[in-house]
């Protein structure tokens, strides 16, 4: 699993960060005017590989120097196996009845609305193979 740790915005405050295209700092001896404030922008840290979402938090932090408890992961997605089709699923719990991205788990069209299913997932990205076959579950 991959991950990208960052350190969320209401823990981050006054960044500065540079606007101007790099190339100013060699031709302007006042190059620091080109720098603004960000109050509460998020701090990406890196991409971390791991099992276990605790230690890949414990390594970012021990890393940037912070506590665990201030990282947040995001899962870097595969774009290889996002290009390969994957069949959606079909979901009866709570009545919802629904076709969902196997991927993402993000709802794609009703169970009965096979030819309203996009060829790839807005949520996620994944594509989507669509058997015109499939039957609702339990039917």
């Amino acid at each position: 699993m991959r991950k990208i740790a960052i350190i969320e915005d209401g823990y981050v405050r006054d960044v500065q960060v540079f606007v101007e295209n790099p190339d100013v700092i060699e031709n302007s001896p006042n190059w620091e005017e080109y720098f603004r404030d960000v109050q509460y922008p998020a701090l990406y840290i890196g991409i971390f590989e791991g099992v276990d979402e605790d230690a890949i938090k414990k390594k970012a932090a021990e890393y940037q120097g912070v506590h665990p408890d201030i990282i947040s992961l995001i899962e870097v997605g595969c774009a290889e196996c996002k290009r390969q089709p994957m069949k959606p699923m079909t979901d009866n719990l709570d009545d919802c009845d629904c076709v969902l991205c196997p991927a993402c788990g993000g709802e794609l069209a009703r169970a009965d609305d096979y030819f309203g299913i996009p060829k790839y997932c807005p949520d996620c990205g994944q594509l989507l193979t669509i058997n015109l076959d499939m039957k609702r579950k339990g039917a």
